[in-house]
Order: C-alpha cells, then structure tokens, then sequence
C-alpha cells in the first residue's frame, strides 16, 4: 500500500478503490482525515503505527463525509484516544439520529460503527492541523456532507470524493436525492477556482492536473444529466445559482477564524462547536424546484436543511437487490464509474 509523506509529518495513505483513502499528522497529538473501511481498521492501526503515529494519542478525527468507507475506524480510534471527530452539519445530524441510510451503511450492506461528533464544520472554516492550515469547503453531490481541505499555502487539495482523476465516483441517487447531479457540478465549479498543484483524492492515487480532471469529471456529470432528459439550458439554470467560490468565501471570513487541532499548548485546542470566528448565518442553497434553506449546528443540536422535494427517477439501473429489505425497496438508481460497474462499491 503507496504511502507518501505529501507535507512535512504529513501522510497519504492510499488504500486503493475498495477503499477509502485517508490521511494523518505524526505529532505528539496526532490528527488523522478518514479512517477507511471498518473491516480493516485493524490494518489501518498497524499502517498509522508504521508511520510513528500513535492512535493512542489521537487528538481529532477529521472527517470529509460519513460514507461507510471513510468513517470505519472512528469509534474504534476515538475508544482508544478520547479524540473528538469533526464533520459537517449534515454528516453530524446523519450520525447522531442513526441515519444509517443517507450514510450508505445499510444501503449498500457496508459495516460501520457509531461515534460521538464532537465539533461541526462549517463551509469557509479554517483548521490548523500541525502547522498545515486547511480551509474547509462544503462540496456536496456524492455524498450531501461532502467536504474538501485546502491548503492554500501549499497549493494542495484533500479532495475526498468530490475529485478523482479519471472519473466520478458513484453517484446514488436513490439515497442522495434527485439534486446529487447538479450538486456535483456546483461543487466542481467550486473546486475549478482553487489554485492547486496536486490533488489526493479519496480513492486512488494523487495527480496532478486538475482541470483535466476537473473536465473529466464535468463532462461525465453532464452526459448522465442529458441521458435523464436535462436540456444544456437547464442544468446550466441550476448550475449559475452556485455557491460564493472560493476567494469570496474567505472574505466573509471574520478575523483569523481558526479552528486549531495540533499539539495542546503550540499549536491550541480545538474550539467548541460556535466559538470560531466564521460566518454563522444561515446558508441557502437552490434545487430545481427552488431555495432550501439550512442553518448551523448549536450546542442543543443540529439545525439542517429538510429536502421538501424528492423526485424519484424512474429511469434506473438494475443493481441485484440483496435481502427481503432491498426487495421491498424497488429498484434502486446508481451512477456508476466507467472503470468500476461494480455498483455495491461505495466511494
């Protein structure tokens, strides 16, 4: 298994496509992004152990969605360690009512465990991990809690499954909603505004060229929103009401809006949810069918957007339905990726 120092005490360990990617700072407090799959969180203790980590010492689980294959080791690690685990809104309100559907566990019959959310992260919010600052950005279609990290100083992109290199991840409809499209592309269009030199995705190998991808990736989200009968002029309608981009996200910032997550005493502790110094109004968002409206986690519990429309697409894929469960469901709706058709295989 590749594993690659991509920032100084800063790993990349690439666990392929069966697998969920992840990340973590060697420091006397360690921070980890992820933690793969929950069947091999024994062999991710063993991977962060060879590297000088100690799960132990576990300060914050980082996390970019709440998808079975990048949450498996969470409570394992925060049992040893006592760590908290941050995430956004939605995620946290996905694990905190016992979602099991809107985080792929039951849907796609994948294992994971619960866990206790510690802290919410906001789009536009700014973590220190180590001495590496990363700018959390709210990237939803694959997942609706989906999250990237950027570090601006080094031009380096923790792009989740938001980004991959030759294709788009899974997309299912069915649990995402009738919107993961259009979502998809607004956060590309995100995505697109950044200034990067090398992307590390969650799945697969770090690259390069991010616009190729980035093109890629547009092109596939595009083909698959004409096959469902999306004129050039619609997607495009959807597409323009896209977030702030980047740079007017960091304008709304207000003072140094850092959430710290390195060692206590050099680089801070982290901050309770609603203490760092970023934007708290509440965001909107548009679907097809017009505004939706969300707010912020407080100290009683989340505050999220409710989706008030749902239109199922009856044009779907047949993936063989397993168990008495999935059969009375009906058929479910899966994008797949060109170069993996295996549609029980979440990203």
């Amino acid at each position: 298994m590749p594993v690659s120092e991509i920032l100084p005490d800063f790993f990349f360990f690439e666990r392929g496509y069966l697998n969920g990617n992840h990340f973590a700072w060697r420091g006397e407090r360690p921070v980890l992004v992820d933690t793969a799959y929950l069947p091999h969180v024994d062999a991710t203790l063993e991977i962060l152990a060879g590297i000088g980590v100690d799960p132990t010492r576990t300060a914050q689980i980082l996390t970019t969605h709440c998808h079975c294959d990048h949450v498996g080791g969470h409570r394992r690690i925060q049992a040893l360690s006592g760590c908290g685990v941050a995430l956004h809104p939605l995620g946290r309100h996905f694990i905190e009512t016992g979602d099991d559907w809107s985080t792929w566990w039951r849907y796609y019959d994948q294992p994971a465990e619960p866990f206790e959310c510690t802290h919410s992260l906001e789009d536009g919010e700014v973590v220190d991990v180590g001495p590496h600052r990363f700018t959390v950005l709210h990237t939803p279609g694959h997942s609706a809690d989906g999250l990237v990290l950027y570090c601006a100083a080094e031009r380096v992109l923790l792009s989740a499954d938001a980004l991959w290199q030759k294709d788009v991840p899974v997309m299912t409809v069915r649990v995402e909603g009738s919107r993961t499209l259009f979502d998809a592309l607004i956060s590309l269009e995100r995505i697109e505004a950044l200034d990067v030199r090398r992307v590390y995705p969650g799945h697969g190998p770090g690259f390069d060229d991010m616009p190729a991808a980035v093109a890629r990736s547009r092109e596939r989200l595009r083909g698959y929103l004409r096959e469902l009968g999306f004129t050039t002029n619609q997607v495009e309608a959807v597409v323009c009401q896209r977030p702030a981009r980047f740079d007017q996200v960091r304008a709304r910032l207000e003072g140094d809006g850092v959430v710290r997550c390195g060692v206590p005493g050099v680089h801070g502790e982290v901050q309770p949810a609603g203490t760092s110094k970023v934007s708290t109004r509440p965001q909107q968002c548009h679907t097809p069918f017009g505004p939706m409206r969300g707010g912020r986690n407080s100290a009683s519990g989340p505050l999220v957007s409710t989706r008030t429309q749902r239109l199922r697409i009856r044009r779907s894929r047949s993936c063989g339905q397993r168990g008495a469960y999935r059969a009375s469901q009906g058929p479910r709706t899966t994008v797949t990726p060109a170069d993996s058709r295996v549609a029980s295989t979440p990203g």
